[in-house]
């Protein structure tokens, strides 16, 4: 249990400081002065909760405001934003999909992305994880139909956390007509020029038809939002179950969200700091090793990983 905390990195755990290194808090901003300020100020303003749902009384300025605001920031024209993350992947593959569409999803994606499957009465079908290949053949298998496709995938895995080759994926999908979806809950705000994800780091963005983020990591808050061109999104106000019937964000997690994104899209120097850690963790866990047979591992974790998570094409990049 953590009884306090004493900074973005730092907490105390019976009764000792001690550094946290198992939370999400990528960007540090759960402390940060504009994001707690505009939290106290929204409580002043509007009160601690909504006591609504986003289709009665539970939609405030601030929640549309924080929608424009994604939409400004993704460059795309429709945003809706959700109570938590893991509501998000609900509302959007349950409001989306019905009898007679046909969801692919990667075998590794999260229990959000599962669970939201399991309450359409659409086709679900697994690919191998990150294979555009498996993809490509299941995709050949279905019937030619109008049956809307959705293949969802996400940015940054959480469970393996290595990086979907998104360009050939939807280089895929546009081939065989089917509709994308990318989770970038653990990549919003730590990947591309302007912290907009994987999609956004491989060139892919404006070729994604939904894309899917988190507030609980590196926004410091908690929710989600979808991002899309497609005028579908909106129709989720009044078709996903878990949309209508769950209260809004409160407006102090609302306020503090907005505040964390102007933040994000004012100092990337934030998202060069946490390469900058990731590259020095990984030159440590070389330094560490004594035997040359441990030398040799860590250098092929090192090579792997880096990798996998696009800190480095090769080890010998580290050493600039």
């Amino acid at each position: 249990m953590i009884e306090r905390v004493l900074g973005p990195g730092e907490v105390v755990i019976a009764g000792r400081p001690t550094l946290m290194f198992g939370s999400n808090n990528y960007l540090g901003l759960t402390l940060h002065p504009d994001v707690t300020e505009a939290a106290r100020r929204a409580i002043l303003e509007y009160g601690t909760g909504t006591t609504g749902s986003r289709t009665a009384n539970g939609t405030l300025g601030i929640h549309e405001d924080l929608e424009r605001e994604f939409a400004d920031w993704f460059g795309k024209r429709h945003a809706i934003i959700f109570s938590t993350g893991y509501q998000a992947n609900l509302s959007l593959i349950g409001g989306l999909c019905g009898a007679g569409d046909v969801i692919l999803i990667d075998r590794d994606s999260h229990a959000s992305i599962y669970d939201a499957t399991r309450q359409t009465a659409a086709q679900v079908i697994g690919f191998r994880h990150n294979s555009a290949e498996s993809l490509r053949k299941k995709l050949e298998r279905l019937p030619a139909s109008g049956r809307n496709r959705l293949v969802v995938v996400e940015g940054l895995y959480s469970i393996r956390g290595d990086v979907a080759p998104l360009r050939d994926i939807v280089d895929v999908c546009r081939s065989h007509g089917a509709y994308v979806l990318v989770d970038e809950a653990h990549s919003l705000g730590t990947y591309g020029r302007t912290g907009l994800g994987c999609a956004e780091d491989q060139g892919v963005l404006d070729q994604v038809d939904f894309v899917v983020g988190t507030f609980s990591k590196s926004l410091a808050g908690i929710g989600g939002v979808c991002v899309s061109n497609h005028s579908e999104l909106r129709a989720l106000h009044f078709l996903a179950r878990a949309y209508v019937f769950t209260a809004s964000g409160s407006p102090s997690n609302v306020a503090s969200v907005s505040a964390a994104v102007k933040v994000v899209r004012t100092h990337p120097e934030l998202r060069d700091q946490l390469w900058a850690n990731v590259r020095r963790v990984l030159r440590a866990s070389c330094s560490a090793a004594h035997t040359p047979e441990q030398l040799t591992k860590a250098l092929d974790i090192l090579g792997r990983v880096g990798a996998e998570i696009g800190v480095t094409r090769a080890v010998g990049s580290l050493s600039s």
